[in-house]
């Protein structure tokens, strides 16, 4: 029996994700390249969510970044505040990654990517006076993308969309995905 998860309600629906596959330039240069539209898929990817809070003198900045539980590798999902309960739905689906990274491992994650950023943002020398503050908050969210499978005869190429924010997604969200179908777990 497929477990209930936690998900953010997506804002697009079914029939909206194979217009925006197969519709305009792009649907047509994707059947082109790589066949039809064969099938469709809802599949929820994990993410940790937390509040970050960047400090440089009297500067602050706050954000709610949610970072991939499956590679920590996929771009972070940015949020103004932490999602609440009417952005947010039950979901019972098998079609879910389960988390394969552990919370202190997400955490180092956050840290170090945006200590990065922040380096980039106002070089290092400044760097020293920077403060950052990161709290997990809450448990695992779900974010919805919507698979496409494409192809002709035994040939199958996958194409993601974001299920909340209505974009094609790139190789990493494809990647993972793929890697989860093919049953081999979390790409490297």
């Amino acid at each position: 029996m497929p477990r209930s998860i936690r998900a953010l309600r997506p804002s697009v629906t079914r029939d909206e994700a194979v217009k925006a596959f197969d519709d305009g330039i792009a649907g047509s240069v994707r059947r082109l390249a790589i066949g039809p539209l064969r099938s469709i898929a809802d599949i929820y990817l994990p993410f940790r969510l937390y509040d970050v809070t960047m400090s440089c003198g009297a500067r602050h900045e706050t954000a709610v970044l949610g970072v991939d539980a499956v590679t920590g590798a996929l771009d972070f999902y940015r949020f103004d505040a932490v999602p609440a309960a009417p952005d947010l739905i039950d979901v019972r689906t098998r079609n879910h990654l389960e988390p394969m990274l552990t919370p202190a491992t997400t955490y180092d994650i956050v840290v170090s990517r945006v200590a990065r950023m922040m380096y980039g943002r106002v070089g290092f020398f400044v760097g020293a006076r920077v403060r950052l503050d990161v709290r997990p908050v809450g448990a695992d969210l779900y974010v919805p993308y919507w698979a496409g499978f494409f192809g002709r005869r035994e040939t199958a190429s996958l194409v993601v969309m974001d299920g909340v924010r209505r974009q094609i997604e790139g190789e990493k969200v494809r990647r993972t995905i793929e890697e989860w179908l093919s049953g081999r777990g979390a790409p490297s």
